[in-house]
């Protein structure tokens, strides 16, 4: 039997690997587990709403190129909770902390 592990979603869409990291880094920070699942192709709100989901958290975000989105399950599809378009390195990492802090119900961090 393979047991799901309950971690955070990360969908992603030929993305900027320095901007993958950050997620991670963002979320490893909030010590919450997450996985990387790579997609073909995909827009970041609907591959976000995906992986929120496939997460036994509820929590996803999807990194396509320099886009970020986060979505939680339950939200309509299509929306996000937060997205950057040309997401910087700050905003990478701010945006995975708040996938993990949405969970563990705490304030969002919304830069310096």
């Amino acid at each position: 039997m393979i047991a799901k592990k309950p971690t955070i979603m990360i969908y992603t869409a030929r993305p900027d690997e320095a901007l993958l990291r950050e997620v991670c880094a963002g979320i490893e920070e909030e010590g919450v587990l997450y996985e990387v699942v790579p997609a073909m192709v995909g827009d970041a709100a609907v591959l976000a709403a995906a992986a929120s989901d496939a997460s036994m958290l509820g929590s996803g975000v999807a990194v396509c190129g320099t886009t970020i989105a986060l979505h939680i399950k339950g939200m309509e599809k299509g929306k996000t909770v937060l997205s950057y378009e040309r997401a910087s390195a700050a905003e990478a990492r701010d945006a995975g902390a708040n996938s993990a802090r949405v969970i563990k119900r705490l304030p969002f961090k919304m830069g310096d």
